[in-house]
């Protein structure tokens, strides 16, 4: 429940922010936050990361429903075990998807906003990001887990003999 909860939060915060940029912002007005680092920018993406593979609309919400089914399946295959960074990164990947995936379904492009200077994007692509790390972080302590425990293991087995 908890990876279903986040990734509702997820998609709520996401769509409350580009709901905000849509109905407040001109597309392409710019509101200075941290000059000259972070602004709030108005953009549509019809991309991908940097504007890349322009108009592929289909494809990228195949992509979308692609992660969204590997994310909740993932999820079933670990609901048993208790590794809360692993379930918190699962929400965020499946929260972010749906976020981009409603506004490719609705409106052919992704709303984005966050401008760093080199690149411009969104609460979802943040949630997303995060996710990411998580997975790489919980893939790291857990190997380590794993290498321990069979350590031990073995050395347990040699004791036994």
């Amino acid at each position: 429940m908890f990876v279903y909860i986040i990734a509702i939060v997820v998609i709520a915060i996401d769509q409350w922010l580009k709901f905000l940029v849509k109905f407040h912002m001109q597309e392409g007005q710019t509101i200075p936050i941290l000059e000259p680092f972070v602004s709030i920018t108005s953009i549509r993406n019809p991309g991908a990361a940097f504007g890349m593979l322009q108009n592929q609309t289909w494809l990228f919400i195949l992509i979308a429903c692609a992660v969204i089914v590997a994310g909740i399946v993932f999820e079933r295959r670990t609901s048993h075990e208790n590794r809360t960074l692993l379930r918190l990164a699962i929400g965020l990947l499946v929260g972010g998807a749906i976020g981009n995936l409603v506004d490719r379904i609705l409106y052919k492009t992704v709303v984005d906003y966050v401008n760093v200077q080199i690149f411009v994007f969104n609460f979802a692509d943040a949630a997303i990001t995060f996710a990411v790390i998580f997975f790489l972080i919980d893939a790291l302590f857990r190997d380590g887990k794993q290498t321990s425990n069979s350590q031990s293991t073995a050395k347990d087995e040699v004791d036994d003999v």
